[in-house]
């Protein structure tokens, strides 16, 4: 595993969607980590070619390649790489628009049942 000058730790963050990208990787600078980004796992396979990252952060569904696949390639990789740990990125919320409305849960009288009338 590599570190860069002065201990900075690297991460190589790989996300397809750019704003999640963006939030990961000012989260990981904001606590001093250097943060390195793919947009897919393709493209991630091709930088580990020459750089060795401390943690991988991965999200599983992406085109080209997805998470699982780039996983699966980068343990193969012998010595280089292959005990570098892989997390899965966190999923994105979605925003209040797009959310379905919840469903009111459940909750049963205490003590009374419920009939049924036909």
């Amino acid at each position: 595993m590599s570190t860069l000058q002065g201990g900075t730790h690297t991460i190589l963050v790989v996300e397809d969607n750019e704003d999640t990208r963006t939030i990961i990787r000012l989260e990981m600078e904001r606590y001093g980590y250097t943060v390195v980004e793919a947009r897919n796992g393709r493209k991630a396979l091709e930088m580990l070619k020459e750089l060795c990252p401390d943690l991988i952060v991965m999200d599983l569904n992406m085109p080209e390649v997805d998470g699982l696949t780039a996983a699966q390639a980068i343990r193969r990789y012998g010595e280089h790489c292959a005990g570098v740990p892989i997390s899965p990125s966190p999923p994105t919320t979605l925003s209040a628009s797009k959310r379905r409305p919840a469903r009111p849960a459940a909750t049963p009288t205490s003590g009374s049942r419920s009939t049924c009338r036909s």
